[in-house]
C-alpha cells in the first residue's frame, strides 16, 4: 500500500511538473519578458542600448537568451557586444537564490554560478569561466582599435556586486591570451607587430579599476613583464590604460636581427639595465607607448 502511496504521490508530482513546463512554453510571454529584460539592462549600465534577439524557455526550468546585444549609440564604429547563447538556470535545491549562467560568444563559451541575496540586495559570481574567445572578433566588435589583434582568450574568476550599481563591485581572477599578434600604432624597434605565445596577468576590480598584477608577456620577438591598471568606464568604446614595465630580449629572434639587436642594446645601456623599461597609457582604443631612456 505504502509503495502504491509512493508511486502515486511521484507520479502526480511530475505530472505537475511537465503540466506547468508545457504552459510555460505556451503562455510564456516572451515579447513582454524582451523587452523588460532590455530596458532593465540599459538602466543598469548608462549609454548603452540593450537588444535581444529572443527569449525561450527550455525544460525544466531555464530561460535562453539569444542574440543579446551591447552597443553604444555614441559609437558608430562598433558593432557592439554580441552573446550567441545565453542559458540561465537555477538551482533546483534553492530555487530563485542560485543560479548557472551559461553561453556561447565569439566563437568560444562562458560560464558561472550566480547567487542572488535579497536581503543585501546583492549578487555574487563565482567559478566565472571564459575559454577560447576569439580575440580578433570580440576587439573588432566592442572595441574599433583600427587594426589586427589575434589570439585566444581565457578568464576566471568571481565578482560581487550589488543590484542597483552592478558595475561597482569587487572581484579578482586571471586573465591568459594565447598564440596571436597584435597590430603596434607605432613601430617598436622597427616592428610593426609582436607575436606573443602567452600573455597573462592577475586581476582585482574594486572602485570601478582593474588593478594588475604579475603580468607576463612571452613572445616570439620581446618578453615582458608589467603591472597597472585599466579603467574601464565601461569598456563598450575602450578604457584608460596606465601600465609599467620592463621588455627583455628573445636572444634566439635578436641573432638574426642586427639593427634591431643594435638598437636593443642603445636602449639597455641608456637605462643602466639588462631590459627596456616602458609605459603604457592612453586608452584601449588608441595606446600610447613610451620608452623610458
Amino acid at each position: 500500500m505504502k509503495k502504491i502511496l509512493s508511486f502515486r504521490l511521484f507520479f502526480y508530482l511530475l505530472y505537475g511538473l511537465v503540466l506547468t513546463a508545457v504552459l510555460l512554453y505556451v503562455r510564456f510571454p516572451r515579447e513582454k519578458f524582451r523587452h523588460y529584460c532590455e530596458r532593465q539592462v540599459e538602466r543598469t549600465l548608462s549609454n548603452v542600448h540593450c537588444n535581444i534577439g529572443h527569449i525561450g524557455y527550455s525544460f525544466p526550468s531555464s530561460v535562453i537568451f539569444e542574440k543579446v546585444k551591447l552597443s553604444s549609440s555614441a559609437t558608430v564604429k562598433s558593432r557592439g557586444f554580441l552573446v550567441d547563447r545565453l542559458q540561465v538556470e537555477p538551482r533546483l535545491q534553492s530555487l530563485f537564490f542560485k543560479w548557472r549562467v551559461s553561453g556561447d560568444l565569439y566563437g568560444g563559451t562562458l560560464g558561472a554560478d550566480l547567487s542572488l541575496s535579497y536581503g543585501n540586495k546583492s549578487f555574487i559570481l563565482k567559478n566565472i569561466q571564459c575559454q577560447k574567445i576569439a580575440i580578433a572578433e570580440i576587439v573588432e566588435g566592442v572595441v574599433p582599435v583600427e587594426r589586427k589583434v589575434t589570439g585566444s582568450l581565457f578568464i576566471d574568476g568571481e565578482y560581487k556586486a550589488g543590484f542597483n550599481l552592478p558595475t561597482a563591485g569587487t572581484g579578482n581572477g586571471h586573465v591568459r591570451f594565447e598564440k596571436g599578434t597584435f597590430q603596434l600604432l607605432n613601430t617598436l624597434f622597427t616592428l610593426h607587430s609582436l607575436d606573443y605565445q602567452t600573455v597573462q596577468w592577475r586581476w582585482q576590480y574594486g572602485r570601478e579599476k582593474f588593478d594588475i598584477t604579475d603580468g607576463k608577456m612571452l613572445g616570439k620577438q620581446f618578453n615582458v613583464d608589467f603591472t597597472g591598471a585599466l579603467f574601464p568606464r565601461f569598456l563598450i568604446d575602450g578604457g584608460d590604460l596606465k601600465l609599467s614595465g620592463l621588455i627583455t630580449s628573445n636572444e634566439a629572434f635578436l641573432q638574426g636581427k642586427p639593427k634591431i639587436r643594435k638598437i636593443f642594446i642603445q636602449l639597455t645601456q641608456r637605462s643602466g639595465k639588462a631590459a627596456v623599461p616602458f609605459q603604457l597609457g592612453g586608452t584601449l582604443r588608441k595606446p600610447r607607448l613610451r620608452l623610458i631612456r
